[in-house]
């Protein structure tokens, strides 16, 4: 039997996978690529630490197809947008015992993990570590950071002691790991960190720290964090007392970090532009509240997306 199923083989969670591994938990890694589960079930996964040094982590691999009864830990490293999708597949298979963690950027995913809550322990978190991919079975980790977990919604079927026993798991992998009783400060907060950086990035075609040097890109960036901050408080959510001060000082923790939505233009592959600017314009809107910038962010995003602009 199987400790933990992580589901998505990107950066976060093959690293999550290694590292896991490492801590000797039993894992089993699932795939929607048939040809690539076959490729990380034979080869495992290589692991580079921030020191350089190395992990070869040998992990069981399958597509959702075959796997008849998930351990008691699922955790849900797809995109954004892939949320939905992979919930549908699993739903099935989960039993009050199960609990599902789902680690996205963005705010996108919150609806379909709120309807999986009935039925199971569904717990969201956010980790401010990063990881870079480079080929399949091959991650980089980027640095150490804080991941914050706790049951979303609420009033999910969770008891503290199942969300403890995620986050020993998670300390035990080397993440240090923080429960709370409202996640969604903690997940606004990384949002509005996301709102400044990621879509900035993918536009100019920078690592993190640069932006800093940018006048232009530092009046954008406090312009759409301001937007998001005004969203925020307007619906109540707990957030940081500075947004645009962690904003700042998470460029310049990652200044030579690539961020995850430039990757994704680089490698012609869909972002999470709308779980992450496109929610703020969404929610925006809905609220009466101005997001002028975020919603220029997002409409070059997706025109980046759909190759009708380039750098």
């Amino acid at each position: 039997m199987h400790d933990a199923m992580i589901i998505g083989p990107g950066a976060v969670g093959c690293l999550l996978a290694a590292r896991l591994c490492r801590s000797g938990r039993r894992v089993i890694l699932v795939d929607r690529d048939p040809e690539r589960a076959a490729n990380l079930a034979e080869h495992g996964i290589l692991l580079v630490e921030p020191d350089g040094s190395t992990f070869h982590a040998r992990v069981a691999a399958s597509v959702m197809a075959a796997v008849t009864a998930p351990p008691p830990v699922v955790f849900l490293c797809v995109k954004s947008m892939g949320v939905a999708a992979a919930l549908g597949q699993l739903r099935p298979l989960l039993s009050p015992a199960s609990t599902v963690v789902a680690l996205q950027n963005g705010i996108g995913h919150l609806d379909a993990l709120a309807e999986l809550a009935p039925r199971s322990c569904t717990v969201a978190g956010v980790t401010a570590g990063g990881a870079h991919s480079t080929g399949v079975g091959q991650v980089v980790a980027a640095g150490a950071g804080i991941t914050t977990i706790g049951a979303y919604p609420r009033n999910a079927s969770c008891h503290p002691g199942r969300i403890e026993t995620v986050a020993a798991m998670l300390r035990a992998a080397g993440l240090e790991t923080e429960t709370v009783d409202d996640v969604l400060g903690p997940v606004w907060d990384k949002l509005l960190v996301n709102v400044g950086i990621n879509a900035l990035t993918a536009l100019l075609g920078c690592r993190n720290g640069e932006l800093l040097e940018n006048p232009w890109a530092r009046e954008v960036m406090a312009a759409a964090v301001a937007e998001g901050e005004r969203v925020a408080r307007t619906l109540g959510i707990g957030i940081s007392a500075d947004p645009l001060a962690r904003t700042v000082a998470v460029c310049r923790a990652t200044s030579a970090n690539i961020s995850s939505m430039l990757q994704d233009v680089r490698r012609r592959r869909p972002t999470e532009i709308e779980a992450i600017n496109g929610a703020v314009v969404r929610l925006g809107r809905e609220h009466g509240i101005p997001v002028a910038v975020n919603e220029m962010l997002a409409r070059r995003v997706i025109a980046l997306e759909q190759g009708l602009a380039t750098h």
